[in-house]
């Protein structure tokens, strides 16, 4: 199945996007409820929000292991110490908005059906799960999510998943350093609590589980509801797309080969490394 969610350049010298193919399901919807619009909006925003905190926690989680292995001694200890408490409040931001995005789809996807919009995704997998002709064709797709390491059980499974955790329990996600074996020490970020599963403490390891679990799940629901949308109208792109947040930088920023945001590569793109900066002149990009 093609992968039509995640990370994509195409060449070297092109812009780094996100491409996220499901996004058409709000085009289409503008022509099915009045309120379409406004999903529209709302997810335009909540997505651009997430990519931007998944940018925020990538980078200071890295001044977090800078200023562990730099111990106290290091002069630039005190000028690193606000990294714990951004990666921290970054790694918060990434579930709510996450939660957005998921809830602007299970809004939407009634509409595609002609039917009344709900207020939230699970809401939807509720309905779904207690009628399977609500939606024709999708309830294999959401019986899915119950799967014990699914994204939806990693992050929003009721009482246990990470956002549910955060917000609803008295758990935290913190930071320590972890020795390799080898007289190096790495940052740690994990969610800790009375309650929280063993499978479920090493934040940055289920962040990227969840991610291209979610990723893989929404190009099977991209397939299965494209025949219910039609083409998109020009000039809306086949597989719609948006700026990664290193774009909204004036500085040079060295762009990892894999990894970036702990989001997959889609097919057809070409490396995604690379040394990128903004500015009003062509854009500058080096290898």
């Amino acid at each position: 199945m093609p992968k039509r969610h995640g990370l994509y350049r195409p060449e070297l010298k092109s812009r780094l996007v996100v491409r996220f193919g499901i996004w058409n399901i709000f085009n289409a919807a503008r022509t099915r409820s009045e309120r379409g619009t406004y999903f529209e909006f709302h997810f335009r925003h909540s997505m651009s929000r997430l990519l931007h905190a998944l940018d925020r926690f990538q980078i200071a989680f890295q001044t977090v292991g800078k200023k562990i292995a730099a111990g106290l001694d290091d002069p630039r200890f005190l000028r690193w110490q606000s990294a714990e408490p951004d990666a921290g409040i970054a790694a918060d931001a990434i579930l709510m908005y996450l939660n957005m995005v998921i809830d602007d789809l299970g809004r939407v996807i009634p509409v595609i059906f002609e039917q009344q919009p709900l207020p939230s995704f699970s809401r939807l997998k509720k309905r779904i799960e207690k009628d399977d002709r609500l939606v024709p064709g999708l309830a294999p797709l959401f019986a899915d999510l119950d799967a014990p390491r699914s994204w939806w059980s990693i992050a929003f499974e009721f009482g246990t998943g990470m956002r549910q955790q955060i917000v609803h329990y008295p758990s935290s996600i913190q930071f320590a350093g972890q020795g390799d074996g080898q007289g190096r020490i790495r940052p740690v970020a994990y969610l800790w609590g009375p309650d929280v599963r063993t499978d479920l403490q090493d934040f940055e390891t289920e962040l990227r589980a969840l991610l291209h679990d979610w990723c893989e799940w929404l190009d099977r629901l991209d397939a299965l509801l494209r025949p219910h949308i039609g083409d998109p109208p020009a000039p809306w792109p086949d597989c719609p797309q948006i700026p990664v947040p290193v774009a909204l930088s004036d500085k040079w920023r060295r762009i990892p080969s894999r990894d970036f945001l702990y989001l997959p590569v889609c097919d057809g793109s070409g490396a995604i490394g690379g040394r990128v900066k903004l500015s009003v002149a062509p854009r500058r990009v080096e290898p």
